[in-house]
């Protein structure tokens, strides 16, 4: 009645040698911190945009986008906040 799927194969992780520990700290923070820089560069654009429709009273129906822009914002700030 019922039948099993197969799980879909992941590939293989492949371990990265480090010479040192500080190398491996350094290789986290090359791939982190531009990721850190640009989810905090999108997140003030979207605060920006939200505060002057704020300060223009906007109404809520036209902010839609600012909050579409927050919302992707958000999202990609916690992807980066996880690391990932």
């Amino acid at each position: 009645m019922f039948e099993m799927m197969d799980s879909p194969q992941k590939p293989p992780v492949k371990a990265t040698a480090y010479p040192d520990p500080q190398s491996a700290v350094d290789a986290v923070l090359e791939a982190w911190l531009p990721r850190l820089i640009e989810s905090n560069e999108s997140l003030m654009a979207a605060l920006v945009t939200l505060r002057d429709f704020y300060l223009m009273g906007t109404p809520p129906a036209e902010a839609g986008e600012a909050l579409a822009q927050v919302k992707v914002a958000l999202e990609r700030a916690a992807l980066v906040q996880k690391g990932c």
